[in-house]
């Protein structure tokens, strides 16, 4: 986990059993740090390192996988809140293409983000967003789409298209096009899960 200083940042650990817990950073206890849920809040550089944690019962102890806690360069790293792109699109080598970055300077690890390639339901009702075939009302889109306050969806019926994706550091292209071959106005989405 990379965070900005002074934020908050948190880990957890699932045990069951009636355990105690023990949370360390870099192989050293920290004190009062005994249960699941380790928040560290106004978080400095003297908070990075490496932290596990140890459960512990009477069948026996185990310790946590690590985890990394590092922080950027500046303490406002900036975030995308979203990107849209309406065009025309067709069809085979006449796709709508956005290209995004994930990442930059002084970040590490993955981005959850919510993909959108929205189409036909623009033409029945303009920015009123439904998925395609592979979306078809699946909960867990609907509540990323949520979260970032993206225009609802109509029919889980429809061919639009969605995708939540956890992607690594990169750059990254987006392409959408039309299934029964026709060109039409098509929207690309792609929000910053949070």
């Amino acid at each position: 986990m990379t965070v900005a200083p002074s934020t908050t940042a948190g880990f957890n650990v699932t045990a069951t059993n009636s355990p105690n817990y023990q949370w360390y950073l870099n192989g050293g206890a920290i004190s009062g740090a005994t249960s699941a849920r380790l928040v560290l809040t106004g978080a400095t550089a003297a908070k990075a390192g490496t932290y596990t944690c140890t459960v512990t019962n009477g069948a026996g102890s185990a310790s946590s996988t690590p985890a990394t806690l590092a922080f950027m360069a500046t303490a406002n790293p900036g975030r995308l809140g979203n990107l849209s792109v309406l065009a025309e699109a067709g069809n085979g080598a006449q796709p709508l293409t956005v290209g995004f970055e994930v990442g930059g300077a002084a970040t590490s690890g993955t981005q959850v983000l919510l993909l959108r390639g929205d189409g036909p339901l623009l033409a029945a009702a303009p920015f009123s967003l439904a998925a395609n075939a592979g979306w078809r009302g699946d909960p867990q889109i609907a509540t990323a789409a949520s979260s970032v306050y993206a225009f609802a969806w109509g029919n889980p019926g429809s061919y639009d298209s969605a995708l939540l994706i956890t992607l690594p550091p990169g750059n990254y292209t987006a392409q959408v096009s039309s299934v029964s071959g026709a060109a039409g106005t098509t929207l690309v989405e792609v929000y910053d899960i949070p």
